[in-house]
């Protein structure tokens, strides 16, 4: 064979394994497009990442969301989707803050006690009160049973406002009522007289007491 059918030979070859070569690129292109569609429709299957999180970390990006902001909110993350929902429900620590509001609120209070099972309560009132001292009563008599779960108590007032007695009638309430989980308290009294249920022996393991629009009592009178 003289060089010249050699040099075709060898071009003949060549263009043979470019053609097997590019039938082999588009079979690797159309494997890998095929690839990347089912993993477009196994992500739409198993839904956004935040959805495939542990229930415990989940709870805490909750927790850490509602932190400042009013825990009632948690009503518009329930509201997001039913896996949130099934969440907030199922997780007592969504539901131990309660507020001491008005009549309106007593059912929602109903509500928190039962879903907080035996969690630590954290008990609020909100600046001004719209209704009664029966109705502010009415919430105390269905929580003080539930003393020994209080972990945080805070009432605010308004100084010389015409709401004063009703945070005046939570003091009377609870003045001899023993708190042995109760850690923080925060009051803002606004001229009312100094708690009565601030003893040692009411409240053994008080770490943190802070009180606003008061004047003090002699120290002596305290123990």
């Amino acid at each position: 064979m003289d060089e010249l059918a050699m040099v075709r030979a060898e071009l003949a070859r060549l263009e043979e394994d470019e053609r097997r070569l590019v039938r082999q690129l588009s079979d690797i292109r159309a494997a890998a497009s095929a690839q990347r569609k089912r993993i477009e429709e196994l992500i739409q299957t198993r839904g956004p990442l935040i959805h495939r999180l542990p229930v415990e970390i989940l709870s805490s990006i909750f927790h850490l969301a509602l932190r400042r902001t009013n825990p009632s909110r948690k009503d518009i993350l329930a509201r997001v989707s039913r896996h949130w929902k099934s969440i907030i429900l199922d997780q007592p620590s969504f539901w131990s803050t309660i507020e001491i509001i008005d009549s309106r609120n007593l059912g929602h209070a109903k509500e928190h006690l039962k879903r907080s099972r035996e969690a630590p309560l954290h008990i609020t009132t909100r600046e001004g009160f719209l209704d009664s001292n029966d109705t502010i009563r009415e919430e105390l008599d269905l929580l003080v049973p539930c003393a020994n779960r209080w972990r945080s108590l805070s009432i605010f007032t308004r100084p010389g406002s015409v709401f004063r007695p009703a945070p005046q009638s939570i003091l009377d309430r609870i003045g001899a009522i023993r708190f042995p989980s109760l850690r923080c308290v925060k009051l803002d009294l606004g001229g009312i007289a100094f708690p009565t249920f601030l003893s040692p022996t009411n409240v053994p393991v008080l770490e943190h007491l802070e009180i606003r629009n008061h004047n003090y009592p002699n120290v002596d009178s305290m123990s």
